[in-house]
């Protein structure tokens, strides 16, 4: 294991400052961390691939925390309960994030910009690098079916020529 606590806190500047800056919350988070040597000690513990931010995130959402204030909503954020979060549940934390990964190969991340593209009048050039290269080039060839908790149909989209033989389902849930 990489204890490299000066690694932890760069990745987490960098994705504040570069990746993630839509969503204030995350950007705040990552910011705590940095400030924070207890919350670097305990990334530092996981080889690096598992301490990814958007990683380290999701499993704090996927534990519903920290909800119990402010933090919650995308628009606001509190590093320090973010660390406490961290610091509380990183034996729940910790598990989660040794055992997923982030997926990048997914066409189906297509199905939220469809709804975007679909606002946008004439062509659109699309780009994209790394690993899933290609994968979501082609939105404009799938159909979507978007659902709702219950699996009933909620509003689809298809492409101009008509259903595509390639569907992907989408769920929408209030979390």
């Amino acid at each position: 294991m990489d204890m490299n606590f000066e690694d932890v806190a760069s990745s987490y500047r960098r994705f504040a400052e570069r990746e993630i800056l839509n969503a204030p919350v995350y950007v705040e988070w990552c910011l705590a961390v940095v400030e924070s040597a207890a919350g670097q000690e305990l990334l530092a513990e996981l080889p690096e691939m598992k301490r990814q931010p958007k990683l380290v995130f999701a499993a704090a959402r996927f534990l519903s925390g920290p909800h119990d204030d402010a933090a919650w909503a995308l628009d606001t954020a509190d590093g320090a309960a973010f660390i406490a979060f961290l610091t509380q549940r990183w034996d729940q934390i910790r598990p989660i994030n040794l055992e997923r990964s982030t997926q990048t190969n997914e066409a189906g991340r297509c199905a939220i910009h469809s709804l975007l593209y679909a606002e946008i009048s004439g062509p659109i050039a699309l780009i994209e690098v790394g690993h899933s290269g290609g994968l979501t080039l082609i939105p404009d060839h799938y159909s979507y079916r978007y659902v709702d908790e219950s699996g009933e149909e909620i509003a689809r989209a298809d492409p101009s020529v008509g259903p595509s033989a390639v569907e992907l389902t989408c769920e929408l849930a209030l979390t």
